[in-house]
């Protein structure tokens, strides 16, 4: 038996096992900071909720969010590096189970291109809220897909190309 007094945890080696058992207040603890951990996440996302700004803009730790019609709070960034006259946006789709953040390797090969990089992670995928994996509609998706890209139209004045895989490829010919 080992005794950790920092924690007042207890450990028993497993003959034959490589790992440790957790026993008696040591279980409890551990759910008690768990739970506190996601005490601290909810509070942080009612932080987020309550700073939008104008066009459903929302900016929270340099990271920005879009609020879509359902509510939830959509993620997207900047791939690559600031463009100041870009001759087109690239905006990246993701796939199933994936993030925005697969393809900022390949928006460092737009950029060389003069092209700008951006990217929005799905309800439910990456930063964004809803329940992970979740899709409900592809057409949501596709909605959320629609407003970004005509807020990028807005910002730069030059066409934008969608660049969608798997399941964004499919977000793609929605839109």
């Amino acid at each position: 038996m080992i005794r950790s007094a920092d924690f007042g945890m207890q450990y028993n080696k497993i003959p034959g096992k490589q790992g440790l058992c957790f026993f008696g207040m040591g279980l409890v603890r551990g759910a008690f900071f768990v739970g506190l951990l996601v005490l601290a996440f909810s509070i942080r996302h009612l932080f987020i909720v309550e700073h939008v700004v104008a066009d459903r803009i929302v900016f929270f730790d340099e990271k920005a969010f879009f609020r879509n019609p359902q509510g939830l709070l959509v993620h997207f960034a900047n791939l690559g590096r600031e463009l100041d006259a870009p001759r087109g946006v690239v905006l990246f789709v993701h796939g199933y189970c994936e993030h925005s953040g697969y393809y900022s390797d390949v928006a460092t090969f737009a950029n060389d291109a003069n092209l700008a990089a951006f990217g929005l992670d799905h309800v439910g995928h990456g930063l964004s809220q809803g329940e992970r994996g979740y899709i409900q509609s592809i057409d949501l998706l596709a909605d959320d897909v629609l407003f970004f890209a005509s807020k990028l139209q807005k910002k730069y004045g030059v066409p934008i190309l969608l660049y969608g895989h798997s399941m964004g490829g499919g977000d793609g010919s929605v839109v």
